[in-house]
């Protein structure tokens, strides 16, 4: 089980244990989140957030489209599904955000395949 002095933040591991009934039963995998941004006025909070889940954030991107007046931002995380989709749904309500989850298929923890 992780513990608090494993995060800078304890907030990502509250959303955790709360959505996992205080254990983290779940493997982390691999997520990219997709997030619009229509409304620029909500990217100090968005800015907020992700760094809120840093301690899971592998790395980001973000593209602006600005003959769109849109902003496109791709993260990739490595956490457990209950924490990338807590961050998923805050993102979301923020006003003018959009933001959906891809995860991988496997956790990680299975033996490797013979590819050849």
């Amino acid at each position: 089980m992780r513990t608090a002095q494993d995060h800078g933040n304890l907030f990502p591991l509250c959303i955790a244990m709360l959505c996992t009934g205080g254990i983290f039963l779940e493997a982390n995998r691999i997520a990219v989140l997709g997030v619009i941004v229509e409304d620029m006025q909500a990217v100090p909070q968005l800015n907020e957030l992700l760094h809120a889940y840093a301690p899971y954030i592998i790395g980001r991107m973000g593209l602006p489209c600005r003959e769109r007046h849109v902003s496109i931002i791709s993260v990739v995380l490595d956490a457990p599904q209950p924490v990338v989709s807590a961050l998923s749904g805050k993102l979301g309500q923020l006003p003018g955000v959009s933001a959906k989850a891809t995860y991988s298929k496997n956790t990680g923890h299975e033996k490797e395949r013979n590819l050849s």
